[in-house]
């Protein structure tokens, strides 16, 4: 254990570190550091303060202003202040005594909690002595987290289902038939996107993306694959509907170029950020995504696509490392309350099936995949194969007709323009197959709609169990 004065130094040198700009701050946080982390009352404060500071103004404090802002936020009361702030800053050092400082607290507070309990025995005491202890070292790496009671939950809820509003644990998607039977992208939760390559993951991504920002959300997208150019096409192939290959080799027509500009007024937002960098760890990309909520609020990732990411697991088996990346994901979103949308590889046996037509377990290293997400949508694009949904033996197999469909404008839709959109699991919706349009040179998805109940009547819906067709 530090003796008091290196105990106090080395706060300070913490201290002195989360001044030093937003990125700095942030990565203490993501080791561990908190408020409570600091046992010099001054200190605790001063932390207490840049945090709130932080999220205000989005921005580290100067001396003058960290002192003005504490003391409008009542602590006019500590003397000395302006004088212990001042030594703070022109501090500096080497390496970040975040661990040091971790496992002193972690020492001090069990010393403590065994000179409380220094006259107790037996198991009960013991196993008593074990979870006090344990919770100590969860504290202090960031994984407390504060308990509920059936009770307290079960008002919450009653009190949700009484407003008579929306639920606020699932973002809608913007493709109505989706959401008429997932709800949307549930908050704290993995879901996945699987499909093959050429099907359309990094399109339907983006698409999402698109209809969150129109719901005033902002989108941080980890783009493994493609660079920011590659996506700024697809967007503004599928706003303005110019041919992508078109605008990506120049070949536009006079009057492409002012629905372009068009395109810029609405794609132009600051609720959109791309992360380009290849092969990013997992500790990289959740770094990133602590970066993105405190200086940008982001709402929601994209992770485009799973296999891209650069595992350290050391394990011998790539599915295995592929399954503890998985977990830590769905751990990290649901500790910050984020949805992370996370595109996937299929495996290639898909295509070895009759009419290519996927299914969960093509989910490439998909055991734990199938376990931590929440919802899972496979995207399949039967043209691509050559598959011919109008074929009689196809609508046999699928029960389907494409003939009952039309889209907005009241057209039939050619097969080279149909696309399923299967809903694999879904834990709080039911499994089934959407039916939408695919332009795929404009790289966008549409709605249809069934137009006559001589085909799909709703009575055919099936048990939330069971699988849907609409």
């Amino acid at each position: 254990m530090l003796k008091p004065n290196e105990r106090k130094e080395l706060e300070k040198q913490v201290l002195q570190y989360s001044l030093n700009g937003i990125n700095d701050f942030i990565e203490l946080k993501s080791n561990g550091i908190e408020a409570d982390s600091f046992r010099e009352p001054i200190n605790k404060r001063i932390f207490q303060s840049v945090e709130l500071y932080i999220k205000e103004k989005r921005n580290t404090p100067e001396i003058d202003q960290l002192y003005s802002f504490m003391i409008a936020t009542g602590n006019n009361s500590m003397d000395g202040l302006v004088k212990y702030i001042s030594y703070l800053f022109p501090y500096s050092f080497q390496d970040i005594p975040v661990k040091r400082l971790i496992e002193d607290n972690i020492e001090i507070e069990t010393k403590e909690i065994l000179k409380r309990n220094e006259n107790q025995f037996g198991l009960d005491y013991a196993v008593n002595l074990n979870e006090q202890i344990g919770n100590v070292i969860l504290k202090h790496t960031g994984n407390l987290k504060k308990e509920k009671s059936t009770s307290e939950s079960l008002r919450e809820l009653i009190k949700e289902i009484e407003s008579g509003k929306p639920s606020d644990e699932y973002i809608p998607t913007g493709i109505k038939a989706l959401d008429k039977h997932i709800i949307g992208i549930p908050k704290k939760h993995i879901t996945v996107i699987g499909a093959r390559p050429g099907q359309g993951k990094t399109t339907f991504a983006l698409q999402l993306k698109r209809n969150f920002v129109k719901q005033g959300l902002k989108v941080g997208m980890f783009s493994l694959e493609m660079d920011s150019k590659d996506l700024l096409i697809k967007d503004i192939a599928s706003v303005t509907e110019i041919d992508s290959l078109d605008i990506e080799n120049n070949r536009l027509k006079s009057n492409d170029y002012d629905k372009i500009r068009k395109a810029e007024d609405m794609l132009n937002t600051e609720n959109f950020v791309i992360s380009e960098k290849a092969y990013q760890t997992p500790q990289q990309i959740k770094a990133t995504i602590n970066q993105w909520k405190i200086q940008k609020g982001i709402d929601v990732i994209i992770i485009d696509y799973l296999q891209l990411i650069k595992t350290n697991y050391k394990k011998e088996r790539f599915d295995l490392e592929i399954g503890m990346l998985s977990n830590d994901l769905r751990i990290f979103a649901k500790e910050t309350g984020t949805p992370i949308i996370i595109l996937s590889q299929l495996n290639r046996q898909v295509e070895s099936r009759s009419y290519s037509r996927p299914i969960i377990s093509d989910l490439r290293e998909s055991g734990q995949i199938e376990q931590d997400a929440k919802l899972i949508l496979l995207l399949y694009y039967p043209d691509k194969y050559g598959v011919n949904v109008r074929d009689m033996s196809y609508k046999k197999q699928f029960d389907f007709d494409i003939e009952g469909y039309r889209d907005a404008n009241g057209k039939e839709i050619p097969n080279n323009y149909y696309f399923n959109l299967i809903i694999g699991k879904a834990r709080s919706g039911r499994t089934g197959n959407v039916h939408l349009k695919y332009l795929p040179q404009f790289h966008k998805f549409e709605d249809i709609t069934r137009v006559t109940e001589n085909y799909y009547p709703e009575t055919n819906l099936k048990p939330s169990n069971e699988f849907f067709e609409i």
